[in-house]
């Protein structure tokens, strides 16, 4: 047996000395993996040759257009950097080479290029607005949200409960003028916590400590018959006369300052 032969290829029928077209086109490098290499590639036609045709072609195309993207991305920004902000001119492909595919898909990936970049420097419509509309949504829906997750958490007083001092209605919301004072303040809350800086620092001793010290004035405000565990009654309101009605109401100007 010669010893240069495999026992593959000595049962293998001799080969014809012109190689087939299949044979003919493999890469050297399928040649050079030996005679099981040329027998797997014969065997593969078919869906499996056209998905593996498929992929690499994917794979190839892919790292072009990335190559073709980054330098349409760079002539993009060139252009509009020289130019007035204006839409970069389109390719004067009579000036390139004679139509191809490689020029054909050069000026879309270019086109695409300047589309996605306006895209990110431009907000999409209504966004600016829904921004604004967003921002100026209360942070609380209720006053009642307010007082109960904000404010009463953040109130600290000594209240003696007892005619002195200051105290306050765990029922707050049966007091008219309390619930008026409190949606006051939640408004002017929602208003000034937009604004930053000192702004509420003015919230609270221009306006939690104002309207905090009538609510809570144990002596005479509105809260005086209720314990800080109990509501004990509403105090008496202000009483007008019905009957007493003036002829006309002033105009401005003759108001008293």
């Amino acid at each position: 047996m010669n010893p240069d032969v495999s026992p593959n290829d000595s049962a293998r029928p001799p080969r014809a000395d012109t190689a087939t077209p299949r044979d003919a086109t493999l890469p050297p490098v399928a040649v050079a993996g030996g005679t099981h290499f040329v027998e797997a590639a014969n065997t593969l036609s078919g869906p499996a040759l056209t998905q593996a045709a498929a992929g690499a072609a994917d794979r190839t195309l892919a790292k072009v257009f990335d190559a073709e993207a980054k330098a349409a991305l760079a002539e993009v920004l060139l252009e509009g950097a020289a130019g007035e902000g204006g839409r970069p001119p389109e390719w004067d492909t009579t000036l390139e080479e004679p139509d191809t595919w490689g020029l054909r898909v050069r000026a879309a990936v270019r086109e695409a290029t300047w589309e996605a970049l306006c895209a990110s420097m431009t907000a999409p419509e209504g966004a600016a607005g829904d921004a604004v509309e967003e921002d100026n949504e209360p942070y609380y829906e209720a006053v009642e949200d307010f007082v109960s997750d904000f404010l009463a958490p953040s109130i600290e007083r000594k209240m003696a409960g007892s005619g002195r001092g200051l105290t306050w209605c765990p029922q707050w919301l049966l007091h008219p003028e309390a619930v008026g004072r409190m949606m006051a303040l939640w408004e002017a809350w929602e208003t000034l916590r937009r604004d930053g800086g000192t702004a509420m620092s003015n919230w609270w001793s221009a306006h939690c400590d104002h309207h905090l010290g009538v609510l809570m004035n144990a002596e005479v405000g509105p809260f005086h018959l209720c314990k800080p565990a109990r509501h004990g009654g509403l105090p008496a309101t202000l009483r007008v006369d019905p009957s007493v009605r003036v002829d006309r109401t002033p105009a401005p100007e003759d108001r008293p300052l």
